[in-house]
């Protein structure tokens, strides 16, 4: 966690110490561009109403890791301004255990759950505004809207009741304001390499892609 603060902190300093009238590093016609990559992501969600076959299970606020892939479309309509839309779709799940306590009418008894939970899918549209630093290089804030789903299952079991096993899962789509900060590096003819840092409600990425322009 602290290294998606450090970056973003970095990042912001650089962009506040940019001339107002830096040269631009791109031309003045307006253009669409594509990017392709993949996302580092972590994602708090909230495990606290999960029904395993009508008993409740309540696993607090977990973080997720997981790893995405993720297409972006824009048009850079001004040197320093775009619009963008992104969207991603997980490669797979996080899984972990916990034990917790359920109350029977035969008393108090600790259960093990065996829990996977991923992001399976988070949109988002921004607006960029764009910082020439170089030629070829730039750095950039945006900020919009986002939504990311979550979907969390349980298998439930305890060796103080033999043959008992529950299981159940739980889903949910969540958005907000979302923003990020990243640089840009373009070789000739269009193409380049993106990395970004985004927040899309309690969803944190880390990102790299392959862009090119038409």
């Amino acid at each position: 966690m602290k290294s998606y603060f450090a970056i973003f902190g970095s990042l912001s300093l650089l962009m506040i110490s940019v001339p107002a009238f830096a040269q631009s590093s791109s031309s003045d016609e307006d253009y669409v561009y594509v990017n392709i990559g993949a996302n580092l992501l972590s994602s708090d969600v909230d495990l606290n109403d999960i029904d395993a076959a009508g008993t409740p299970v309540s696993l607090g606020e977990q973080t997720i890791d997981s790893t995405m892939i993720f297409g972006r479309v824009g048009y850079r309509f001004l040197p320093y301004l775009a619009v963008e839309a992104e969207a991603g779709f997980g490669l797979g799940s996080d899984s972990f255990s916990q034990t917790f306590p359920v109350d029977t009418d035969f008393g108090t008894f600790d259960v093990d759950a065996d829990i996977d939970a991923e992001v399976t899918n988070y949109f988002g549209g921004f607006v960029r505004g764009i910082f020439p630093l170089a030629e070829n290089i730039d750095i950039f804030a945006r900020g919009g809207y986002g939504a990311a789903k979550a979907k969390a299952s349980a298998v439930a079991s305890t060796a103080a009741l033999p043959g008992f096993t529950a299981s159940g899962s739980q889903s949910e789509t969540a958005g907000s304001f979302a923003y990020g900060v990243g640089a840009e590096y373009r070789f000739e003819g269009g193409h380049g390499i993106r990395l970004d840092y985004a927040q899309i409600t309690d969803t944190k990425l880390i990102s790299v892609a392959y862009s090119f322009g038409f």
